[in-house]
């Protein structure tokens, strides 16, 4: 005898369904109880990680599209990462909520951000920042009052924290003592590489085994930028 109905795999629901049909008395429904909580809770996080990998792999390199005038240094916009970035946070499942703690120590402030995942899991993420600003003694440095120091803290933080917890990386961004190529830069050699038809993987593999062009560093981009010209990248007749 056949029958076209698919065997389900037993669940806790079932098995509490089964006790209570069965008779089981009250103490034996609460030990079953937490059980069911703990399965929900390891079912919870496993989903999280697994999302959480699934995004980070997914994430773009962003480059850095603004100028700090004070430090004629260049960073990524809040609103350029997040429209690169957040699609995929929201495709995967999570969802994000900012706010902020104190800290005991004068002139620093604590951003801290609440992912959570569809499935029910939460995990809170916290990133601690001097005031921008603020001097050493707590005298206002840079041209900044009180109001426009904690703005810009509460901006760099929410940023730098999102670009944290979905490990995304800034292309040109000194994260390991190392100054990497400028967003003109890799734009520079982008197309290079079309023009002259060269071989991405063999120009990494040159690089000295780097993962992506934003993680050239800064001195070798004259010498990359020869080294695509004399055409010695082509993997093609």
């Amino acid at each position: 005898m056949t029958t076209d109905l698919a065997v389900r795999p037993a669940t806790p629901e079932m098995f509490l369904q089964a006790a209570v049909e069965n008779g089981m008395g009250p103490e034996g429904l609460r030990e079953l109880t937490e059980l069911y909580k703990d399965w929900e809770r390891m079912r919870a996080t496993k989903a999280f990680a697994e999302a959480m990998k699934a995004a980070q792999e997914e994430m773009p390199i962003v480059v850095q599209d603004a100028l700090n005038t004070q430090t004629k240094s260049r960073y990524a916009l809040q609103e350029t990462i997040q429209k690169k970035c957040k699609p995929i946070a929201l495709k995967c499942g999570f969802s994000l909520s900012y706010g902020e703690q104190d800290v005991p120590e004068p002139g620093w402030k604590k951003t801290i951000c609440d992912v959570t995942h569809v499935e029910g899991h939460t995990k809170q993420y916290e990133l601690k920042l001097p005031i921008d600003g603020i001097g050493p003694k707590g005298n206002p440095i840079g041209g900044m009052n009180a109001v426009q120091g904690c703005i810009s803290t509460t901006s760099y933080g929410q940023r730098r924290l999102f670009c944290m917890i979905f490990n995304i990386t800034i292309a040109g961004e000194d994260t390991d003592g190392t100054a990497y190529i400028s967003a003109d830069e890799i734009e520079e050699i982008n197309k290079l590489f079309d023009l002259y038809d060269a071989d991405l993987p063999l120009f990494l593999q040159w690089a000295g085994g780097i993962e992506h062009i934003g993680h050239l560093p800064a001195p070798k981009f004259r010498e990359a930028v020869a080294l695509i010209k004399q055409k010695p990248l082509r993997t093609k007749p």
